[in-house]
């Protein structure tokens, strides 16, 4: 009980504080909550749920606003696909690293976080993520769940997870008929940062402009890419005598309308006569949505003792960043 009051006054002491900036009109605070009731039942709700096949209060989760946007067929089939991908119950359950974030602005706040858990049971482990807005001033209709995701732990890293913006319930298997379509995995973007490499480090602008997406190629200028790409070969002449790769990670995965778009982050280095270089870039393996995204973009070449010295690039840039 102590704790859970401690963990609400700690909440209330954020909002208090944010409220006290009067020289801030918009204020985003991030924050940890140390009671771990509140995620623990939720998930206890969501899981009982699953057990008892209870799809009324699986449906009741979501906020009035989500359940607008997603639409009833698509929570239906959402909750009968849930029902065939999750077989309970449980035997253990991990809670992973929470994301919560408060804003307040004219006086008004909006509590939203993002919880993650790694649950057993004995069919085996699977990785359950929600986001759930537990408190907003704003519009009282978007309190509860907007995004829900139940998958295999072993599915997470090879068909990815959607970022906060997504609505609805994630179906993995929607991403798996996607990936068997379009040869999108691991190894595809892994074969094309090879592509990369080689280019690079023969010279072939005109390969490397390439393998940049339509998007990417637009919104850059084809002047001002092929001029970047002129200034990356020159720059790397002398070949790159070595080059790793690190892991590319999770593909972020997106489902709009049941096409898929899945995006791998690949992050590298390599040397270049003794100096070495940190090579970054993102692959957009498939874009059902928009297929003119599909390729390269926002491809970054910097020595790496000089890194640090550079801003993360914007979300709008596009084409190549080489200083």
């Amino acid at each position: 009980m102590r704790k859970a009051l401690a963990a609400r006054a700690a909440v209330l002491l954020v909002v208090a504080l944010c409220l006290g900036l009067s020289a801030c009109n918009w204020n985003e605070v991030s924050y940890s909550i140390s009671d771990d009731n509140y995620r623990s039942n939720k998930l206890g709700m969501i899981l009982n749920a699953l057990n008892k096949e209870d799809r009324d209060t699986i449906k009741g989760l979501f906020s009035k606003s989500a359940a607008r946007q997603i639409g009833e067929g698509a929570i239906d089939e959402g909750i009968t696909y849930l029902l065939e991908v999750f077989h309970g119950p449980t035997t253990s359950r991990q809670g992973e690293e929470q994301d919560e974030v408060s804003i307040v602005k004219d006086g008004k706040k909006q509590i939203k976080a993002t919880v993650k858990f790694r649950v057993t049971t004995q069919d085996g482990a699977y990785y359950v993520q929600f986001v759930d807005c537990i408190a907003d001033e704003f519009n009282a209709a978007n309190i509860g769940v907007s995004q829900l995701v139940i998958m295999r732990e072993e599915d997470k890293k090879r068909l990815g997870l959607p970022d906060e913006a997504f609505v609805g319930i994630f179906r993995a298997d929607i991403v798996e008929e996607a990936v068997a379509r379009h040869d999108a995995t691991s190894d595809s973007a892994l074969k094309r940062y090879k592509s990369v490499v080689e280019y690079l480090q023969n010279g072939e602008a005109e390969a490397l402009e390439a393998v940049f997406s339509k998007s990417a190629v637009e919104a850059a200028g084809e002047e001002a890419l092929a001029d970047g790409i002129e200034k990356a070969v020159r720059q790397l002449e002398g070949g790159i005598e070595t080059s790793y790769i690190v892991n590319p990670g999770d593909p972020a995965t997106y489902i709009a309308d049941g096409k898929v778009r899945m995006v791998f982050t690949i992050s590298s280095y390599f040397t270049v006569q003794g100096v070495q270089y940190d090579l970054s870039y993102q692959d957009c393996v498939v874009d059902e949505i928009s297929p003119g995204n599909v390729g390269i973009d926002k491809l970054v070449i910097v020595r790496s003792s000089d890194a640090a010295e550079y801003p993360d690039l914007d979300e709008d840039f596009s084409g190549i960043f080489c200083p």
